[in-house]
This record gives structure tokens, sequence and C-alpha cells, in this order.
């Protein structure tokens, strides 16, 4: 019996060499939202070394990670110096180990690895504020915004692969409209720029099943079935597909190649930071602790930049093999994001401090709990001044000398000397008496704490000399209701020295004292 022809079904019809115009077979017709997708661009940026670098070690050392395959352990990820002598992943560790005796094992660090993520993503946020951890060892980053001010696609990622490299961090990178394009294109390792939608298809159709992130379950079902590309998946049924791998399948197909929008979880910073450095050895030199310290510091200023806050103070702590730790303050007068400041007074807090035992490790915290205060520039000098801060000042001498030793001097409304004023923590506290407190006459800058009984003779008051009384007499008669009352008479008075003294006559016991002296 004749058949009649069978008509193709729409997903048979997409499995058709299609027109270059049109989308290949395995994609979704066109959603509204892929009109838009042209005006975003992504750069894509894969850390392949991450578990290594995530480790504390030493950097000509010969160093393996550790994986398991099934019950034998094997070599996960090696460094240079252990490839230069045979070592490679997948290798045996008695294997390894034959061909380098003296080579560093260690067990992979997930928790590491992904702080090191975290750190590096706040520094990409120094380039954009959309930054999203894409898998364990990927970034993705919005970038499309942040052409004009950093020029164009390659200068932009020029210098953010310098500034991963000087954090001791390879990337590869790839840059294209979509992010999970972005994304498969940097695990690939094709170094691709892609600025134009109308491109994105070829360059995609190119990369091989086995260079994706994709489950190796998968990529072994699709090579089984001659499947060899992203080109030949594409073309493939989408209800053949959907029924085989799942829809998950298609719908990343549909977000690499534009047809649908992808959902992302945007980076943001923590606000606080706590972060730790190893020492090689153990150490109590200053200039190597300070190195460290200079490190630390750096992470927190990046971490500053990029939510765009500050910090008030900072604890620095020195942790010893046998010995409690060695916590240390760094606080601060005013908020503050700038590493240089910061590493000076850590410095000289380190100088100032007599560490109990050798230090294995430095810490640093901080709450990220002030606003980032911007500084104006001077347009028509071009340049700031050289005069010091005095803020930075005082914070210098409260490191070097502890804080409780220097604070500052606020107006109390006492007419009383002694009583009028008051230590206060801020040093740059000041406040303005009312009226009524105002001293009517003069007053030195130098008080002595308790006042000195002068001797007299013939009733004239002696200090290294007679003293010759120039002005007063200025009389305070105060104090009666809290048991504190005085009745003193004073003066500025003057000797054959040249010196200008503040004395006072006691009009209870009809004494001479010397309470202040004027320079």
């Amino acid at each position: 019996m004749a058949r009649a022809p069978r008509q193709p079904g729409l997903f048979e019809a997409e499995a058709l060499p299609p027109p270059k115009a049109q989308p290949l077979g395995a994609l979704a017709p066109p959603a509204p939202a892929a009109r838009t997708a042209g005006r975003h661009l992504w750069l894509g940026l894969y850390f392949p070394g991450l578990p290594l670098e995530a480790l504390p070690r030493q950097a000509e050392a010969p160093l393996a990670v550790l994986g398991q395959s099934g019950r034998q352990a094997r070599v996960q990820f090696c460094n240079s110096a252990a490839s230069r002598h045979g070592v490679r992943p997948g290798l045996p560790v008695n294997a390894a180990l034959a061909l380098l005796p003296e080579l560093e094992l260690q067990q992979r660090e997930p928790p590491r690895e992904q702080q090191l993520l975290c750190r590096l993503a706040e520094l990409a946020m120094q380039f954009t504020p959309g930054v999203s951890l894409a898998g364990p060892a990927m970034l993705l980053m919005e970038i499309g915004g942040s052409l004009k001010l950093f020029g164009d696609a390659g200068e932009l990622r020029m210098q953010l692969v310098q500034a991963m490299r000087e954090q001791g961090c390879d990337a590869l990178t790839a840059i294209a409209p979509t992010a999970r394009a972005a994304n498969w294109l940097a695990f690939a390792e094709t170094d691709a720029v892609i600025t134009q939608h109308a491109r994105l298809a070829g360059q995609l159709g190119q990369l091989r099943i086995t260079r994706l992130p994709w489950p190796a379950a998968r990529c072994k079902s699709l090579g089984e079935m001659g499947v060899e590309s992203l080109a030949d998946c594409v073309r493939l049924p989408r209800d053949g597909l959907a029924r085989r791998f799942g829809t998950g399948l298609l719908q990343e197909l549909d977000q690499a190649y534009g047809r649908r929008p992808q959902a992302l979880d945007w980076f943001r910073p923590q606000q606080h930071f706590d972060d730790r450095l190893e020492l090689e050895q153990e150490s109590r030199n200053g200039q190597e602790l300070a190195v460290a310290l200079d490190i630390l510091v750096e992470r927190l200023a990046s971490q500053l930049r990029a939510c765009q806050r500050s910090v008030h103070r900072v604890w620095l702590c020195c942790e010893h093999r046998d010995q409690p730790d060695t916590r240390l303050r760094i606080g601060l007068l005013q908020a503050t994001a700038e590493p240089a400041r910061l590493q000076e007074l850590g410095r000289v807090k380190l100088a100032a401090t007599v560490l109990p035992a050798a230090v294995t490790a430095v810490r640093l915290q901080a709450a990220l709990d002030g606003a980032l205060a911007l500084r104006s520039g001077n347009l028509l000098e071009g340049g700031e001044t050289a005069t010091e801060d005095p803020l930075a000042f005082v914070e210098r001498l409260r490191a070097r000398l502890g804080a409780e030793s220097v604070h500052g001097l606020q107006t109390c409304a006492e007419h009383r000397p002694e009583r009028a004023w008051q230590a206060v923590r801020e040093p740059t506290a000041v406040a303005n008496s009312p009226a009524s407190a105002r001293p009517a006459g003069q007053r030195p800058l130098w008080m002595l704490p308790v006042p000195l009984k002068l001797r007299e003779v013939r009733g004239q008051p002696i200090f290294q000399g007679a003293l010759q009384l120039a002005l007063g007499p200025e009389r305070i008669e105060t104090g009666w209701w809290d048991g504190g009352d005085i009745r003193r008479d004073y003066y500025v008075a003057s000797n054959d020295h040249g010196m200008r003294l503040w004395v006072y006559r006691d009009l209870r016991q009809a004494c001479w004292y010397l309470h202040g002296l004027f320079g």
C-alpha cells in the first residue's frame, strides 16, 4: 500500500542545514529579549591553575595537588617546576615521587580556592560593577558599560589580565556578546574577542565538545552519536536532545547563542575583611612581617575599592606556634581606604611591639563600616600640597606611643582652672566654651598638675628669683557647692630670667602658688 508523503515536523525542519541568516537547528526561535542582547558585552575569565595558586607555597618548589581516582590518589594539578621533571596530571602518586622524590604533595583545598576567587572578583569590580562567580574557577564580567572608560575591549582585557597576574593568578579570557558564550570560549582557551553578535554562531560552532565545561557523561554520549563540535550539536533535533539530555542542555545552547536571557547572581563583596598569610618560615624579622602586612593591606584596599567603603580600625594578628597570638589594634581618627596610610601605621605598630615568639602567620581583620571619602584635586596647580595631614600625624603618634598616650583637650563650663578642661579620646576634638565659662584674663598653655607652693621674702613670691607682678589680680572665688571651693587672686608674673608665670595668692591660707607657665 502506498504511503502518503510524510511532512517534516517542526524540529526536523530545523535540523536541516539552514541559511546563514537563519538560526541553527537546536536553537529556539528568537525571543523578544534577544534583540537587546547586542548591547551587552561579556568577558569570561577562567583560572585553570586556581587550585595551585590558592595554596601557600614557595615559588620555585615543585608542587603537585592530589585528586582521588577510584581508590588511587593521582596528580590532579602540578606547577611548572614539577612539569619540568616529567610530572603531569593523571600520574599516580608513586610514579610522580619516583620521577621527583622532593616533590611536595598537597591535598586540594576548595575553601582557599573560593576565597581566592572572591578576592579576584573584588579586583574585577574595579573595572565593572557587574561581576559574577560562574563556576569553581570562572568569573564573568559585563563590560559593555566600561568601554568608554577603558578604551576598547582589548585594552580593558589587557589591564585586567595584568592586574590578575600581579595577584599571582594567570587567567584565560574570552569576550563575547553573551555570558554563556564568554564562559565556554574562555574555558576552551580560545582567547576569542567577539564584539559583533553576527560573528557569534560561527565562532561557537567551532568549539569541540570535549573542550566545553560539560559533564563527562554528556560528552561521551554525544561523541558516540558522532557529535564532535558545537555546530554538530545544534543541528540535532531539539525534541531528541531534550529526551536524551534534558531541557537544561537546550537552555544552555539558547543562552550561549543569545536566544534566551541568562540570569546571573551578581557578586557582592562582604562587609568585613578577614585574610591570613602564612610565612614561608617562622620569623621575628620586622621587615619580613612588614612585607606580609603590605600584601594583606593591598588585598584589603582591593576589597574597599570594590565595595566603595573605608575602615575606621584594623586588627593585625601575629600568630605564634606555642604562644597566644599577638593582637595589635590600628586605630584611625578618620576612615580611610588608602593602603599607604594603613601600611605606614602597621609598620610603626610592629616596630613598637616586642613579640613573645617567632611569627608563623599574619592575619588582618577589619569591618568595612565607613563610607568612601573622595578627594578633590587642585585643578589650577595640578598637585597636592606638601603639608602633612594632622590626622595622619596623630595616628602615627598613637601607633608608636599607644592610643592612651595621645588625646585631645576640650574646655568645660567651669571657672576653676584645674577643672576647666578635660581629656577626650579624639585628639582633634575641640568644643567651644559658652561665653559664661570663658576666662576674663590670660591663661598659660602649660598648667602644672598640682600647684607648686612658692617661698616668700617679705611677702614677695620667689621662683628662680623675685617675681614681679605684671597683670592682675583676677579673682576666682567659686566651688562652695561641691566642697571644692577656692578663693584666689591670680597674677601674670615674671622674673629676672625672662620667665612669664601664672601665680596666685590663696586668700584662705595667705600663701603664694605657681599654677602655670606661659613659655
